[in-house]
């Protein structure tokens, strides 16, 4: 499923600094790289900069790569159709279409960047690749926390 593989690759970046997001081909990075990416990745999520990545801050990336992803146009907006588009294969169509009527209540066609959040499946889905994150179980991440990356 597109979808889990863009959650599960976005979180792969976090523990790991891998995927398509930041590398073009993670396969050929060296650790050097790898580490490189997944500080770059921890700091871009990191938005208030204390040092730890809270559920909400990962869920905040994830979303915001998904919807970048998403809009193809770069226009600020998603329409459905791009929404059906970039999630085809991941979902049945009436399920796509249920999470569409979650960010779009108000029927206006497109979704912005915050609308993603009201997806209620993708919101549980994201609290559940946190707490796989969150070993300690303080509700949050420290770089120091994430296992270090290697070849």
């Amino acid at each position: 499923m597109k979808k889990n593989l863009l959650l599960s690759s976005l979180a792969a970046l976090l523990v790991a600094g891998l995927g398509t997001t930041l590398a073009a081909d993670p396969a050929s990075s060296t650790a050097a790289e790898k580490a490189a990416q997944q500080k770059k990745l921890f700091a871009e999520a990191d938005t208030n900069h204390d040092g730890k990545v809270t559920e909400r801050e990962f869920a905040l990336l994830v979303l915001r790569v998904q919807f970048n992803n998403a809009d193809g146009n770069k226009d600020g907006k998603v329409t459905k159709a791009d929404y059906m588009t970039n999630m085809a294969g991941t979902a049945d169509a009436a399920t796509l279409d249920r999470e569409w009527k979650a960010m779009d209540p108000e029927g206006k066609g497109y979704i912005v960047a915050a609308d993603m959040a009201r997806d209620p499946v993708a919101m549980n889905d994201l609290r559940q690749r946190f707490k796989k994150l969150d070993k300690t179980g303080q509700g949050y991440v420290t770089l120091a926390n994430l296992p270090k990356v290697s070849h």
